[in-house]
């Protein structure tokens, strides 16, 4: 009876239940528990260092010692905090990649010749290799089967660094050679600059 009595009382006392807590209460010097005095209202059994029951109530007093320094350990160990990564932080990798696109899309004259667009559309390819302050270049043909196009056949992708690199471009001799070229066959052009998000 003393035995059953006094592992009931271990088991409220490892589960914390509200009503057991202000009656039976383990002591605790440093991380070690040195002993449990566990008192029962109705029978008076004393478990003490100079009256140890042997078997199973030692064993589990021991196997719960452990297991509630366990746990208890558990709530001083630090947490991880993952890095966040500033607005600003962002905004300026942003800049830090973007590059300048000049798009340029050409509608030629009715009758132009297609020799003579042939060599506009290698003269303007031409250019990358004249030019330095060109980052990279291509080139297509409209494929849109939205009918939108309004005449404009051919799309030009030229990308810089910098804006200071676009100036330098713009009125460069090349490009201003080609701009020649291109003038009496060209019956409109559009031009778009933008920096890549």
């Amino acid at each position: 009876m003393c035995i059953s009595k006094n592992l009931t009382l271990v088991a409220n006392l490892f589960f914390f239940p509200a009503t057991s807590l202000p009656k039976y209460f383990p002591i605790a010097i440093g991380t070690k528990l040195r002993f449990w005095r566990l008192v029962s209202e109705k029978n008076s059994c004393v478990i003490t260092p100079n009256r140890v029951i042997r078997g199973t109530l030692m064993n589990t007093n021991k196997f719960i010692v452990i297991a509630f320094l366990t746990v208890a350990s558990l709530g001083f160990m630090p947490i991880p905090m993952e890095a966040k990564s500033s607005p600003m932080d962002s905004q300026i990798n942003s800049a830090s990649d973007s590059i300048l696109r000049h798009v340029v899309l050409f509608k030629f004259k009715e009758g132009a010749p297609k020799e003579k667009i042939t060599e506009i559309e290698n003269a303007f390819g031409a250019l990358q290799s004249k030019i330095p302050q060109i980052q990279s270049y291509e080139w297509g043909l409209n494929n849109s089967p939205e009918g939108l196009e309004k005449g404009f056949t051919h799309c030009f992708l030229v990308t810089f660094k910098s804006e200071a690199d676009r100036v330098v471009y713009l009125p460069h001799p090349d490009h201003q050679a080609f701009v020649k070229l291109l003038q009496p066959h060209l019956e409109d052009v559009l031009v778009v600059d933008y920096w890549t998000k």
